[in-house]
């Protein structure tokens, strides 16, 4: 099984979105250093965080938790 890259996910899809840690942390009243941790995968988002997150990054909460091939998610038509 694979190891689980949520942190990556995240970072990766926060850049493809032209996003800082700190806007990232903005949006979801956090610490930027919450941001870094969950990136740099010394921590994990608390799973209440998870539908607030991938609504900020326009994801799926499977996506961040990569159970998608692709972290890009049809959100916007599936979630509007």
């Amino acid at each position: 099984m694979e190891e689980l890259k949520t942190g990556e996910v995240i970072g990766r899809r926060r850049r493809e979105l032209g996003m800082t840690q700190s806007q990232l942390a903005q949006r979801l009243n956090i610490s930027f250093q919450a941001v870094s941790k969950w990136e740099n995968g010394t921590a994990y988002p608390d799973i209440a965080m998870l539908p607030k997150l991938a609504a900020a990054l326009h994801v799926t909460a499977d996506a961040l938790l990569g159970y998608r091939s692709s972290v890009e998610a049809d959100y916007d038509s599936r979630y509007e």
